[in-house]
């Protein structure tokens, strides 16, 4: 009869992939220095600086994962109680100093300039005001603050079977579609980071 090793071996691929997905969500300091543990939430961890808010935070792991990396205090805000509590049950766990918050990414209950680093993470394609959160996420900002934004390749999104957008209302198909959600911000310094080929990862500053 086939032990259980032996079939983790045979379906190794399979349980693998699953091993890595489950554990990316769960084990943000397990992950950390992992390729199969969220690509994009690695870069956005290295170019973040200072105070850090992850807006739509999810389960928590970025906010985590730079919080591990830097040292510096991170908070995630997120309206889903139930994710928040899995992100905060893990934090303690690994003793992780990360707040995570409830609330809404229109309003959030921080004072202005409150962060140096803001991070809207695969959020703003689910939300057809998405220039009001970025504008809410600038408000929070610091003066030289950076503000960070990933979202899916629009055409990564066409590719995929028509259940699997998850309930994306806006398309991002190139940089001037990322750019243009900038418009009217006093922002500069806008880049585009490799290292994701799904999603588009910019980064920009606030001016002085």
């Amino acid at each position: 009869m086939q032990t259980v090793r032996e079939s983790r071996r045979a379906k190794g691929g399979w349980f693998r992939k699953r091993k890595y997905r489950w554990l990316s969500y769960v084990f943000p300091r397990t992950t950390l220095f992992r390729v199969p543990a969220k690509p994009y939430h690695r870069i956005v961890a290295a170019l973040a600086q200072g105070r850090f808010a992850d807006l739509g935070c999810g389960t928590g792991s970025c906010a985590a994962m730079y919080s591990v990396a830097s040292g510096n205090e991170a908070v995630g805000l997120d309206l889903e109680e139930s994710l928040l509590a899995q992100a905060r049950k893990e934090a303690s766990r690994f003793r992780i100093p990360t707040r995570y918050l409830r609330g809404s990414v229109f309003a959030t209950p921080f004072s202005d300039a409150t962060f140096d680093s803001v991070y809207l993470g695969q959020v703003i394609e689910h939300i057809h005001e998405d220039r009001v959160v970025v504008r809410e996420a600038f408000r929070i900002l610091k003066p030289q603050g950076k503000l960070l934004i990933s979202v899916p390749r629009g055409f990564s999104c066409q590719t995929d079977p028509p259940d699997a957008d998850g309930g994306h209302v806006n398309f991002y198909h190139t940089e001037n579609d990322c750019r243009a959600v900038l418009e009217g911000l006093h922002l500069h310094e806008v880049e585009f980071h490799e290292g994701d080929n799904h999603r588009f990862i910019m980064s920009c500053r606030r001016r002085a």
